[in-house]
């Protein structure tokens, strides 16, 4: 059938029945399965009912739909949009429930690109991971200056699992690697 498309916002309140950046963080908490897992901050409560509400919604409904314009706390390498409320300029292409394609409009700020590579490297220490290399080359491209473009990234192996009609994607990898 045709590929259809809204917002994250709109596929939140039309399949999970709240608003993931306005609604208060009870009314998100009271839709998560886990009595565990209702005391995190609202990205954990939206990463959570992504998976838990939103995906299996979509696979339910099956085909494709795009999601525009995700929330501001996963911006990727997504330029913001200051809103109200603010979003990310980003899509993803879901089938049948499962993440195809990952899109959005590239950030051209170095100094704030910058900064988000050294947040995500603090939040790594925090986890308890090693900090990734940070790509200086890239830094003095951006500020050098660096057109307006926007970037997609398709998962391929998705793509062959969705099209074998398989459950996994170690199944259609020549070399699944167990995770750990």
């Amino acid at each position: 059938g045709p590929v259809g498309h809204m917002t994250f916002r709109q596929a939140f309140q039309k399949y999970v029945g709240v608003d993931p950046l306005l609604s208060p963080l009870e009314d998100l908490a009271a839709k998560v399965f886990e009595p565990q897992l209702k005391n995190m901050d609202r990205q954990g409560l939206v990463d959570l009912l992504l998976v838990e509400c939103l995906e299996p919604a979509l696979q339910k409904q099956g085909g494709g739909i795009f999601l525009l314009d995700y929330p501001p706390w996963e911006p990727a390498m997504a330029e913001l949009d200051p809103g109200p409320p603010a979003f990310a300029r980003r899509f993803e292409l879901y089938f049948a429930g499962v993440e195809l394609a990952n899109g959005y409009q590239e950030l051209t700020d170095a100094k704030e690109q910058e900064e988000r590579l050294l947040k995500a490297n603090r939040q790594r220490l925090d986890d308890g991971r090693d900090e990734l290399p940070i790509d200086h080359n890239f830094l003095a491209s951006l500020k050098h200056g660096f057109p307006r473009c926007a970037g997609v990234a398709l998962g391929v192996d998705r793509l062959l699992m969705l099209a074998a009609q398989k459950e996994s994607i170690a199944e259609v990898m020549t070399f699944p690697h167990p995770r750990h």
